[in-house]
């Protein structure tokens, strides 16, 4: 799981998933907001209905189904007056999905990241080893 993996690097971190009771979601969501640590995991389960108020950063690890889920994933990091990052961790083999965000963040008005523009180019050899991060 990808939770003990970055839990390695930085310990503060804990998760939240599909098979934990809703008591065990909210006592960890309620840790989390008390800074009990740094780093909350969870699956797209917490994308909506919840209340985060001072998330910074948000890694989604594989693109949301819908523009709706999308925006609902990131929204936490602008909350209120707040600014925060998003980032979308898109595999070569999402490119049809990548199309829509990008489709979608034009008509936005939205910043439309580079390494976002070339996978959905399909220009392979110019993203590298580096990856594609939106």
């Amino acid at each position: 799981h990808i939770h003990h993996i970055i839990k390695r690097t930085y310990p503060s971190t804990w998760f939240i998933h599909g098979e934990q009771s809703p008591h065990e979601w909210s006592s960890t969501l309620s840790d989390f907001q008390m800074n009990k640590f740094k780093i909350l995991v969870c699956s797209n389960l917490l994308s909506r209905g919840i209340n985060m108020k001072s998330i910074a950063c948000v890694i989604n690890f594989d693109i949301a189904p819908t523009l709706d889920d999308h925006i609902h994933r990131i929204g936490w990091t602008g909350w209120d007056i707040n600014e925060g990052l998003a980032y979308n961790l898109i595999l070569m083999k999402e490119r049809l999905e990548a199309e829509w965000l990008l489709k979608h963040l034009e008509i936005e008005g939205q910043e439309i990241p580079d390494n976002l523009k070339k996978l959905v180019e399909k220009d392979w050899v110019t993203i590298g080893l580096d990856g594609c991060s939106v």
